[in-house]
């Protein structure tokens, strides 16, 4: 890695950890130089905006995510049992790292991002989504006849509505209770009798490491 690849990096790293904390309207320039070491002249030479560093930052930790969930799914040395869980623990990670805050902060005053993490989700989910269940199916713990494209609709709009940051705010369960709520219960209702014998074992191995 050279330098220029890995100050970039640098400043990624550190402008989204000041992003998720702080805030995106209230993180300036100033702070993200400051906290990295360097002045604003040299920011400017990677990125030419807090805006578009805000969306870099945050779409590199939304890849990294995706590119994990997919890996899990394709690993064929892993079952489906455990795929299920680590897909569950990967989603719970990223969404406890986006505050409310934070996501009602960008909506409001980056809208387009906003829109674009959406829709970056959904595809990714989805797509992810469909081949663990497929996985699932050629695997003996998920029927055969169980409707996929019914539950990826409910799914979808069931995980949307749990990072809103509105709906959160209105809710007596943080999004980790809700999401951990939604993964068991739509997939319970898919299982087979030996995927729901082995669901639990596998979650119970996973809470307590």
């Amino acid at each position: 890695m050279t330098n220029n690849e890995e100050t970039r990096l640098n400043i990624l790293e550190k402008s989204r950890k000041l992003f998720l904390s702080s805030g995106f309207s209230k993180v300036t320039t100033e702070d993200i130089a400051g906290s990295i070491g360097v002045s604003k002249k040299t920011l400017y030479k990677y990125f030419s905006s807090k805006e578009e560093l805000l969306e870099s930052s945050i779409f590199q930790m939304l890849r990294d995510t995706g590119a994990r969930i997919e890996n899990t799914v394709n690993n064929e040395s892993i079952v489906f049992p455990e795929k299920l869980v680590l897909v569950r623990e990967i989603v719970l990670e990223t969404v406890n790292s986006l505050k409310p805050e934070f996501l009602r902060d960008i909506r409001k005053n980056a809208r387009s991002l906003w829109q674009k993490i959406e829709v970056f989700r959904r595809e990714k989910l989805s797509g992810n989504i469909s081949t663990l269940i497929r996985i699932g199916k050629s695997q003996g713990y998920i029927r055969d006849k169980f409707n996929e494209g019914i539950f990826l609709v409910i799914f979808l709009n069931l995980v949307d509505g749990t990072i809103n940051p509105d709906s959160l705010s209105e809710s007596n369960y943080s999004a980790e209770e809700l999401l951990e709520g939604i993964f068991t219960l739509m997939f319970i209702g898919a299982l087979t009798e030996k995927g729901r014998k082995q669901f639990p074992v596998m979650r119970t191995r996973e809470d307590t490491k």
